[in-house]
C-alpha cells in the first residue's frame, strides 16, 4: 500500500458520488426536450423560405411560420452538430426574424421582428400565405397553426412581397476544430481523429499511421481498459512478462509496444503515463511510429490515446452495464448525462468490478468515478472540467511453479534444528540459514501473522540436478546439460524427467501443481494502481474563422505492489518432524512456498501539462479549403520510487535493519489459513537461543536496493507545433 501521505485525495467510498448521479438520473423530464436534441446540419445561406424547410427536414422538428414574414429574408449557413435551438438561432441570427418555443405544442414559432413592408404588386393566393411547411400529421399541423395564429404579432391576410430583403455578412457557424465528434462514428468505424496537428481531421486525411476503437468495438469485445484494446490494435503488442512486469516494472502496469517500441499512454492527448479503465472512455486512438509526435506529446513509438466522455447539451441519457462471467466475476458500470438548461450539461460515470479468474486466488478489483461538465456562457465560447478517481487492485501470479522437490530421496527428515548433515547434497536437502545469517519467517498457518521465528538449522528439499550429486527422483543423471530439472518449472517443460516426482508424491503429502495453482494468500493484491486527474477545456471562436483553445491537466498516478507474488514461486516439502520451538509440526511432509523478505514498492507520478492551441479555418472557398494552426505545450512529471522492506525495530543501527531484522512468509498449499496482514507490532522467538522479545514493525527504506529502485526524478518536456 502507498504510504497515506502519499495517499492524496482518495475516495475510499464512492456513496458520495452515487447520489450525485441519481440526482441528475432522477430529474423531471425536461420541457425542452424537443429544443435540446442534437442533430447535424449542412444549410447554406440562402433564402428562409428554403433553409427553413431544410431544416425542418434535418432537425426532424415542427416550424411554424408565415411565408409573407420569410420571404425575402436570407438566412445564415449552418454546418455542424448543434442543439435544434442553438442550430435555429444561428440560422436566424443578425436576420429580422426570431425564433421562439410554444410550450403546450412544442413547435418552434418562426417571426418577424419588424412589420412586413408592402408593394404594389399582385397579391399572391391567400391560401399560399397560410401554407405550413411541415411533414407533420393533419391534428399537429391544424394545432400549429392555431398557435400560429393565436400567437402572431400582426395580421397576414395577403401575402406581400419586402421591398428590400435583409442580406447579413456571411457568419459561417463551424465546430471547434480542437473537438473530436463522435456522432458520425458508425459502428465500428471511426471517421474523424485529432491526430492531425491537434486538429479535427477526416481520418483518410490524417497525416500519419492512425487507427480508432470506437464505443461500439470497446463495448461489443468487453475491452475493459487499453491494455486489452491495444491487443486489437494494428501492429501493436502488449508484454505481460508472466505478470512479473507489473511488480519490477517502475513506471507500473504492464508495457505495450507499437511496431516493437514502449509506447506513450495518453488522455485526451495529455501524458497519462499508464493504460486506463475505459468506462470513462467514448474511444480509444492509436497513433503508430515517430509521425505520432505530430499530436504533441507522443513518442516514438507512438502513443494509446484515451478520449473521455463529455457532457452532451442535446439529451439527456442514461446507460447501465453489467458483466458477469463464468468465473463468478462481476463488473457493473454507470452513465448518466443530463442537461441543465441550454448552457449547462453534466455527465458521471461510475464503475465497480470484482473479477477472478480460472487461476486460483486472482482476482482484479475496480472501483472508479469520473464527472464531467460543459458550460457554454456565450455561443462561440465553451468551458470543459473533468475529474476522475480510479483504484485497482490486482492479485497477479506467475503462470509457473518452480521444483525444489524432485531431488529429495523419500527418506531423509528431521527431528530438531541440525547445523551440518554430511550427505546433504546427495539425500536432496539444503540448510535454513547459516551462521552470519538468521532465517526469521512469519508462518500464519503454524505460529500466526503476529509472531516471528527463526527457522535457523531447520531444513526443506532440493529440486533435482540442483548440484552435480542430487539425484531426480532417486536417479543421478547421466548427463545434467540442457536437463528440465533443478529448479525449473514443475510442470510444462522440454526435456522433462519421466516419472519425476514419484518419491514425492507416494512418501510425502505433495502432489504436482496444475496451471491453476496458485501459492499467494488470497487477500494480498500484488498490484495497487491510484489515479486523479483532473482537466480543464476554454475553445474560444474570434470572428467566424479563429479558434482558440487553452487546457490544462493535473494527473497524480500511484501504483504499490508486493514481491511476494514473485518470491513464492519456488515450492518445498517441509521435512521437519517439530517446529522451532519443539512442538510437533501440524504440516509435516506438506507442500510449502516461502520467501526471505519483503520488498514493498510505492511510486507516483505527478504530470502537470498546459497547452495553447490557435486555428484559423476557412472551408469550401473558391481556392479550395485551408486549415492552419500552431499548438504550443509544457509538461512536467515529477516522479518518486521508493522500495520498502518491513522490518523489525531491533538493530541500534536503523540503516541496518532492512538487511538483518527483515522476515519472510511461508504459505502451505493445503493450508486454509492464507491471508496476509503486515503486523505492526510481533513477537520474535529466536530458537538458537530460546529467547522471546516483542518488537515494533515499521517500513525501511531498502538502502540495499539498486539506485534505480529508490530515485526522484523530474522531467520536463516542451513542445511547439505548427
Amino acid at each position: 500500500m502507498l504510504p497515506l501521505k502519499r495517499q492524496v485525495g482518495w475516495l475510499h467510498r464512492l456513496r458520495l458520488t452515487l447520489p450525485l448521479i441519481l440526482f441528475f438520473a432522477l430529474l423531471p423530464p425536461n420541457l425542452r426536450a424537443v429544443e435540446a436534441a442534437r442533430g447535424s446540419f449542412a444549410i447554406p445561406a440562402a433564402d428562409a423560405e428554403v433553409t427553413l424547410e431544410t431544416f425542418s427536414d434535418q432537425a426532424g422538428a415542427q416550424l411554424v411560420y408565415l411565408i409573407d414574414d420569410v420571404r425575402g429574408v436570407t438566412t445564415n449557413p449552418v454546418q455542424g452538430t448543434f442543439a435544434l435551438r442553438d442550430a435555429l438561432e444561428r440560422l436566424v441570427e443578425n436576420t429580422v426574424l426570431r425564433a421562439t418555443r410554444d410550450e403546450k405544442t412544442g413547435a418552434f414559432l418562426i417571426k418577424r421582428t419588424t412589420p412586413v413592408p408592402t408593394v404594389t404588386e399582385v397579391p399572391t393566393n391567400p391560401a399560399t400565405s397560410a401554407a405550413l411547411p411541415m411533414k407533420k400529421s393533419i391534428p399537429a399541423r391544424l394545432a400549429a397553426a392555431f398557435v400560429a395564429f393565436a400567437t402572431a404579432d400582426l395580421p397576414a391576410q395577403t401575402a406581400t412581397r419586402s421591398a428590400t430583403s435583409t442580406t447579413p455578412p456571411e457568419t459561417t457557424v463551424v465546430m471547434s476544430p480542437f473537438q473530436v465528434s463522435t456522432d458520425k462514428d458508425e459502428g465500428f468505424v471511426a471517421t474523424s481523429s485529432l491526430a492531425g496537428g491537434k486538429m479535427s481531421t477526416d481520418l483518410r486525411d490524417t497525416p500519419l499511421a492512425y487507427s480508432v476503437i470506437t464505443k461500439e468495438f470497446i463495448q461489443a469485445l468487453n475491452l475493459i481498459d487499453t491494455e486489452k484494446a491495444m491487443e486489437w490494435a494494428v501492429n501493436s503488442s502488449v508484454v505481460r512478462d508472466d505478470g512479473a512486469d507489473r511488480i519490477f516494472n517502475g513506471d507500473g502496469g504492464s508495457r505495450t509496444r507499437v511496431r516493437g517500441v514502449v509506447t506513450k499512454s495518453l488522455r485526451n492527448f495529455f501524458e497519462l503515463g499508464r493504460y486506463t479503465d475505459t468506462y470513462s472512455q467514448e474511444r480509444i486512438d492509436f497513433a503508430r511510429g515517430t509521425n505520432a509526435l505530430l499530436i504533441g506529446n507522443a513518442g516514438l513509438g507512438g502513443a494509446s490515446i484515451a478520449l473521455t466522455k463529455q457532457a452532451q447539451f442535446g439529451k439527456r441519457s442514461g446507460e447501465v452495464g453489467l458483466n458477469l462471467d463464468s468465473y463468478g466475476g462481476k463488473r457493473v458500470t454507470l452513465d448518466v448525462n443530463q442537461p441543465l438548461g441550454d448552457k449547462l450539461a453534466v455527465r458521471a460515470s461510475l464503475l465497480w468490478q470484482n473479477s477472478d479468474s480460472w487461476r486460483d486466488r486472482v482476482f482484479d478489483r475496480r472501483e472508479g468515478a469520473y464527472l464531467t461538465a460543459s458550460y457554454r456562457p456565450w455561443r462561440k465560447t465553451q468551458l470543459r472540467v473533468d475529474f476522475e478517481n480510479y483504484r485497482q487492485e490486482e492479485l497477479l501470479a506467475l503462470s509457473h511453479l518452480n521444483d525444489q522437490v524432485s531431488g529429495w530421496d523419500g527418506v531423509t527428515v528431521f527431528s530438531a534444528p541440525t547445523p551440518t548433515f554430511a550427505t546433504a547434497n546427495a539425500t536432496g536437502v539444503t540448510r535454513l540459514g547459516n551462521a552470519a545469517n538468521e532465517f526469521n519467517l512469519i508462518v500464519p498457518g503454524a505460529t500466526g501473522l503476529n509472531t516471528v521465528v527463526n527457522y535457523l538449522n531447520q531444513w526443506r528439499t532440493l529440486g533435482g540436478a540442483a548440484t552435480t550429486s542430487t539425484p531426480v527422483n532417486g536417479v543421478i543423471p547421466v548427463n545434467f546439460n540442457q536437463l528440465g530439472a533443478g529448479g525449473s518449472y514443475m510442470i510444462d517443460i522440454p526435456n522433462e524427467p519421466a516419472n519425476r516426482y514419484t518419491i514425492a508424491t507416494s512418501k510425502s503429502n505433495f502432489f504436482v501443481p496444475t496451471r491453476k495453482t496458485v501459492t499467494m494468500p488470497t487477500n494480498l493484491p500484488s498490484f495497487i494502481q491510484l489515479l486523479q486527474n483532473f482537466s480543464a477545456f476554454a475553445d474560444q471562436q474570434v470572428g467566424e474563422h479563429l479558434f482558440l483553445q487553452a487546457a490544462f491537466s493535473h494527473t497524480y498516478s500511484g501504483r504499490s505492489t508486493n514481491s511476494l507474488a514473485i518470491d513464492l514461486a519456488n515450492v518445498y516439502i517441509d521435512i521437519n518432524r517439530n517446529l522451532p520451538n519443539g512442538q510437533a509440526n501440524p504440516f509435516f511432509l506438506e507442500p510449502y512456498s516461502e520467501n526471505t523478505r519483503i520488498n514493498i514498492r510505492d511510486g507516483y507520478d505527478w504530470f502537470n501539462e498546459t497547452r495553447v492551441a490557435a486555428a484559423y479555418v476557412r472551408d469550401n472557398t473558391r481556392w479550395g479549403s485551408f486549415r492552419l494552426n500552431v499548438l504550443a505545450g509544457h509538461t512536467t512529471r515529477d516522479t518518486d520510487v521508493r522500495i520498502y522492506a518491513p522490518s523489525m525495530a531491533r538493530n541500534p543501527d536503523i540503516r541496518q535493519r532492512p538487511t538483518f531484522d527483515g522476515f519472510g512468509y511461508r504459505y502451505y498449499l493445503r493450508d486454509s489459513e492464507q491471508t496476509y496482514a503486515p503486523p505492526a507490532q510481533v513477537s520474535y522467538y529466536n530458537a538458537p537461543t530460546n529467547t522471546t522479545t516483542s518488537y515494533p514493525v515499521e517500513n525501511y527504506l531498502a538502502l540495499y536496493a539498486a539506485d534505480s529502485d529508490n530515485r526522484t526524478a523530474k522531467r520536463t518536456f516542451d513542445y511547439l507545433q505548427t
